[in-house]
């Protein structure tokens, strides 16, 4: 990054990784923040807030589009046509057991309020948590 930096081909970074308290509220646990607002702009800094991209998303969609057609620990083939409960049981509560993973690719598996307006950062946080909301949340 520096490099790039340095050559004026990378406009700009920021990182920020929190950790939930027990109280529901967050904590930076590490910033970072690199390079400048636009090719020619200003450096960058903790306190300047730059548009959100995140791509976590496009990493797990390429991670499974790799992994279309082959076989899975289990000897399951993916396929976009696979219904998600044959990876994930729990999954197929309240009708779900017909929805697809390109369903959810696509969203348009039903789902309208997978996640109560009571659940905290915290909740958020927590993967178990996460896992049990959507696994019982309502097919619309």
């Amino acid at each position: 990054i520096e490099e790039l930096t340095a050559a004026g081909t990378f406009c700009g970074a920021q990182i920020c990784v929190c950790s939930c308290l027990p109280d529901g509220r967050s904590r930076p646990e590490c910033r970072v923040t690199c390079g400048r607002q636009g090719t020619l702009g200003a450096p960058l800094t903790d306190g300047m807030l730059v548009p959100l991209i995140d791509n976590t998303l496009g990493v797990l969609l390429l991670c499974l589009l790799a992994m279309l057609n082959k076989s899975t620990v289990t000897g399951k083939v993916l396929t976009l046509d696979l219904p998600v409960c044959q990876l994930w049981p729990e999954f197929a509560q309240r009708d779900k057991g017909s929805v697809t993973i390109g369903q959810l690719l696509q969203h348009r598996a039903g789902f309208s309020r997978c996640f109560p307006a009571e659940v905290s950062l915290k909740g958020y946080c927590l993967e178990a948590r996460m896992e049990q909301l959507v696994a019982s949340a309502p097919c619309d």
